[in-house]
């Protein structure tokens, strides 16, 4: 009986197999006016696309495009015109693995 407990609660904590990836959390690199991917030579940027909320919801405001980019430091950084007070979301791949980063843009 203890095992039909487990079994559920296994597959609760795991997640269920076979479901979509999540995406790791891993940090971006933002100068002024500049994001990078990463600032390691070695990584490779496959793609991107970045989404901020306003406030009603998240809207697309710029991504890579449909073909793997297959770029490095410091080709990978590009212009990115960010406002106070707003959310952001950073999607991109770095060397075949997809992560994911939240911001928030405080007027300080």
């Amino acid at each position: 009986m203890k095992i039909l407990a487990i079994i559920p609660a296994f597959i609760f904590l795991t997640g269920c197999p076979g479901g979509p990836r999540t995406w790791e959390a891993r940090s971006t690199f933002i100068y002024n006016d500049t994001l990078c991917f990463s600032i390691d030579k070695k990584d490779v940027l496959n793609f991107y696309w970045i989404e901020v909320n306003k406030g009603g919801g998240y809207e697309e405001i710029a991504n890579s495009g449909k073909y793997k980019l297959n770029t490095s430091y410091p080709n990978s950084c590009i212009k990115f015109n960010s406002n106070p007070n707003y959310r952001y979301v950073i999607s991109y791949g770095l060397n075949g693995k997809d992560y994911e980063d939240n911001i928030f843009i405080d007027n300080n």
